[in-house]
């Protein structure tokens, strides 16, 4: 309800607009249903505490990891909403968000 971005049942339709019922869980389209998850890259991911996709961000991660993957991160912001990043003119936490991004590539040099 606090995600301006939308809600779970408008981008469920979405989905199914764009995937067709049947074809949900095609991991080419969703890739939380993928059992290649431990072959992703150093993957950083930033979602907002009030986003209306937060639990697929947490379970893409946790997915990710009982994969394998090790090198995956997934950050919850309290309080914002999804996009919150674009607000950097505004917010304090997207600037905090911002650099933390840029600090986590530099370390993938180290």
């Amino acid at each position: 309800a606090l995600d301006p971005s939308g809600n779970r049942g408008a981008l469920r339709m979405m989905a199914i607009g764009y995937a067709g019922i049947n074809n949900l869980q095609n991991p080419k389209l969703s890739p939380i249903y993928s059992d290649q998850l431990h072959l992703l890259p150093p993957t950083l991911l930033h979602v907002g505490g009030s986003e209306t996709v937060m639990d697929e961000a947490l379970l893409f991660t946790q997915y990710a990891k009982e994969q394998g993957n090790k090198k995956i991160e997934c950050k919850v912001w309290p309080e914002l909403t999804h996009g919150f990043h674009n607000w950097y003119t505004e917010l304090e936490q997207s600037r905090e968000a911002l650099a933390d991004i840029g600090q986590w590539f530099r370390g993938l040099n180290k």
